[in-house]
C-alpha cells in the first residue's frame, strides 16, 4: 500500500476500503469486550444475569458524576501575548456565548454521557457537527470507531481513522440530495441492497454484532411474555428492530485521512465500495482547517494503547466476590428461615407431619421416647458481614473514594467545617487528577466548538468598552480575536471535585478586596448572572455619580 498521506488519483475506492479494513482490525474483539463491561455495569455479572447487589453501577455513576458535571460548566479565554483590554473583553464575551450555546444544544450533557460510557467501555467519543445554524453533538461508542495505529494514544496524531454508522435508506437519500452523482449513487446502493437480501444468511454478522453489541438492538420482538422479560430491562433497555429494518440499514464508513498534499484532513464516505464523498473533490467536512469533529473521552488512559482501560475491568473481580458473598449470605438466611430437619422415632407420613409443623403455630406430638427433631440450618459466620463490608471498601479504593468523607459520609472526631474541608482535600488527590484530565478533554471540545463558531457564525457581537472614560458599545466578529488565545474551563467549573475550593477562593479574594462584587459574581456564576452583574454595575454608576456630585461624602468617609 502507498503512503497513507498520498491519496491516489485512481482506484480511490479500493484504496479507501483497504485503509478502513486496517483501521477496524480489532473491532470485533472490542465489541465483545464492551459487551462484557456493559453487562457488569447493568447487572453486576459477566453474562448479564441479574445480580442482587450490583456495586459496579453505583460506583461508576458516582465516579462519573464526580469527574464531570453538566450543571454549570463555563469557559474562559485568555491570551499568551495579546492581553489588552479590548481583547480581554472580546474573549470574555466569546467564552460566555460558547458556554451558553453548548448548554442550549446539549453539548455539555452529551459530554457527560461520554464520560460515563468512557468509564465503562474505556473510550467514548463526542462528534460535534454544525447543522441548521447551531451545534449538533453526537455520542459515538468506541466500537463504531477504528484507528490506523492503536499504539498512538492521541487521535489528533493518527494518520487515519474511521467512523462507522448505520442509516436508513430514506435518511441516506435525504443526505445526498443535490449530489452531482445522486441518481448513480442511489442506483448502485439499491443494487447492492438487493444483492444483500439475496444472501440466505441475512444481514452481515458484523452488522448484527456491531449494532446489537453497542446500542443494543434486539433483532425480533418477543412473541410472548416470558418470566425473564423483566431481566432484559435490568440488563439495559434495548431497542427492538425488525429483521427487515435491520437488513435495510446502510453501513456508512466515514474515513478521515491526513492529506499531505492539502496539509489538512480529507474526508471519504463509503457504502461498501461506493464512494459518496471524496471522489469529485477533496475537502474536510468539519469545515475547520486542520481539525476533525471528534473528541475522545478516555478517563483511564494507558501507555501505548489508544483505547485506554475500562473502569469496570478494575471492579470486575471485586463484584464477583461481592456477588458470591451476598449469594452465600442469602442462602444461609434462607436455610435458617426454612431449615433442613431430621426426625427420629417418628411415625406416619413424614412430609405431612413436617408440613404441619412448619406452619405458623404448628405442633407435632409423638408418643415414642426416641422421638427427636434436629435442626441442620447453618449459622451465619460472625465475619460474614464484616467481610462483605471489606469487599465494598475495595470498590471505593479502586475508584478513589476510600475515605468516607469523599463519599459524603462523616468521620468520627470531625468537629468543624475547616476540618471537613481539609479532610476532603487530603482524601481526593487521585480523583482531582482524573477530573483534571476530563476537564482538559472538555476544554478541547470547547476549542473545537469555538473554531466552528469562528468559521460558521458571521454574527457581530457587541460589548461595552470604555472610550475616554465613557462606556460605548463596540461590535466585533469572532475572527477578530487573536490566534494566541487559550480556551480553558473557568475555575474548574466542570468538576464537583474542585467546585467547593473554587467558591471558597472566590469569597476569600472578595474578603481581601482583591475582587469587587462584579468579579465575584463572574467567578461564582450564580443564577441570573447577567441580571446581577447589570444591577451591580448600575449601583457602581449611581455611587460614582453621587460622589461626583457630593465629593464631601468621600472626605467624610476618609475620617472614619
Amino acid at each position: 500500500m502507498s503512503s497513507i498521506g498520498r491519496i491516489p488519483k485512481r482506484r480511490v475506492a479500493s484504496w479507501a476500503r483497504e485503509l478502513i479494513d486496517q483501521c477496524t482490525v480489532s473491532r470485533q474483539d472490542r465489541i465483545l469486550q464492551c459487551e462484557t463491561m456493559r453487562n457488569f455495569y447493568f447487572t453486576g455479572t459477566a453474562d448479564g444475569t441479574a445480580g442482587v447487589d450490583n456495586e459496579v453501577y453505583a460506583e461508576i455513576d458516582h465516579l462519573a458524576s464526580s469527574l464531570f458535571s453538566p450543571v454549570d460548566p463555563h469557559y474562559a479565554i485568555t491570551f499568551d501575548h495579546s492581553e489588552t483590554d479590548d481583547n480581554r473583553a472580546m474573549g470574555e464575551s466569546a467564552a460566555t456565548y460558547l458556554s451558553r450555546d453548548f448548554q442550549r444544544h446539549g453539548v455539555d450533557e452529551t459530554f457527560a454521557d461520554a464520560v460515563n460510557w468512557g468509564l465503562i467501555e474505556a473510550s467514548c467519543f463526542v462528534k460535534l457537527l454544525w447543522d441548521r445554524g447551531g451545534f449538533d453533538p453526537y455520542l459515538v461508542g468506541q466500537t463504531f470507531m477504528g484507528v490506523f495505529n492503536e499504539a498512538t494514544t492521541d487521535i489528533d496524531r493518527q494518520d487515519a481513522f474511521v467512523h462507522t454508522s448505520f442509516v436508513t435508506p430514506a435518511s441516506f437519500e435525504r443526505s445526498i440530495k443535490g449530489h452531482p452523482e445522486e441518481k448513480e449513487i442511489l442506483r448502485r446502493v439499491a443494487r447492492k441492497a438487493t444483492a444483500d437480501m439475496s444472501d440466505t444468511d441475512g444481514p452481515s454478522g458484523l452488522r448484527r454484532l456491531l449494532i446489537g453489541g453497542t446500542i443494543p438492538v434486539n433483532l425480533t420482538p418477543p412473541q410472548q411474555a416470558v418470566p425473564a422479560g423483566w431481566v432484559q430491562w435490568i440488563r439495559g433497555p434495548s431497542a427492538v428492530m425488525a429483521p427487515q429494518t435491520l437488513a435495510d440499514l446502510l453501513q456508512v464508513d466515514e474515513l478521515w485521512v491526513l492529506d499531505n498534499e492539502r496539509e489538512d484532513y480529507t474526508t471519504f464516505q463509503l457504502i461498501d465500495d461506493i464512494i459518496i464523498e471524496g471522489k469529485l473533490q477533496r475537502r474536510n467536512l468539519s469545515g475547520v482547517k486542520g481539525r476533525h469533529p471528534f473528541v475522545q473521552v478516555s478517563p483511564n488512559t494507558t501507555k501505548d494503547y489508544f483505547w485506554g482501560r475500562s473502569e469496570v475491568a478494575t471492579l470486575m473481580m471485586a463484584q464477583e466476590a461481592v456477588t458470591a458473598q451476598v449469594n452465600g449470605i442469602s442462602r444461609t438466611m434462607r436455610m435458617q428461615e426454612d431449615p433442613p430437619l431430621s426426625f427420629q422415632g417418628i411415625t406416619g407420613n413424614i412430609d405431612e407431619r413436617r408440613s404441619a409443623l412448619m406452619k405458623p403455630g404448628g405442633r407435632m406430638a409423638e408418643m415414642s421416647p426416641q422421638f427427636k427433631i434436629e435442626n441442620h440450618a447453618p449459622k451465619l459466620p460472625e465475619q460474614a458481614l464484616p467481610w462483605l463490608e471489606s469487599l465494598y471498601n475495595i470498590f471505593h479504593r479502586a475508584s478513589g473514594f476510600d475515605a468516607p468523607v469523599s463519599r459524603g459520609l462523616g468521620d468520627q472526631g470531625m468537629r468543624s467545617g475547616l476540618q471537613s474541608n481539609t479532610a476532603i482535600r487530603m482524601a481526593t488527590p487521585r480523583l482531582r487528577d482524573r477530573a483534571l484530565g476530563v476537564e482538559r478533554r472538555y476544554a478541547a471540545l470547547g476549542d473545537l466548538g469555538f473554531q466552528m463558531l469562528r468559521a460558521k457564525l458571521p454574527v457581530r457581537f457587541t460589548l461595552k468598552a470604555k472610550k475616554q472614560g465613557q462606556e460605548e458599545p463596540v461590535a466585533f466578529l469572532l475572527d477578530q480575536i487573536p490566534d494566541d488565545y487559550r480556551l480553558e474551563v473557568d475555575a474548574h467549573s466542570s468538576s464537583p471535585a474542585f467546585a467547593d475550593d473554587a467558591r471558597r477562593l472566590a469569597f476569600d479574594l472578595a474578603r481581601l478586596k482583591a475582587v469587587d462584587d462584579v468579579d465575584l459574581i463572574r467567578l461564582t456564576h450564580p443564577a441570573r448572572e447577567d441580571t446581577l452583574i447589570a444591577n451591580a454595575e448600575e449601583r457602581h454608576r449611581e455611587h460614582a455619580a453621587l460622589i461626583a456630585a457630593h465629593p464631601e461624602l468621600l472626605r467624610k468617609g476618609s475620617h472614619r
